[in-house]
């Protein structure tokens, strides 16, 4: 599946009329669910099967867009 990217080109363009938060908020929606960015690891100590829970961002917008992700399957 091709992942469509724009905010980087918005960024680059427009960016120095975005407030600091708002592209702190972006980048933690961006990162979060991502296990290159951290996860737990969690091993079961009956059947010591090994899982692996992304960590996810803290924030409200962040905290939303999660449970949409959840609602459709894709996480």
């Amino acid at each position: 599946m091709k992942r469509i990217n724009h905010w980087d080109t918005f960024i680059k363009r427009y960016g120095y009329r975005i407030r600091p938060v708002v592209i702190k908020e972006i980048d933690k929606f961006r990162k979060c669910g991502d296990a290159k960015y951290g996860f737990k690891l969690l091993v079961c100590e009956g059947c010591h099967n090994v899982r692996k829970f992304p960590i996810v961002a803290k924030g409200y917008s962040v905290r939303l867009a999660l449970v949409e992700k959840l609602g459709s399957g894709a996480v």
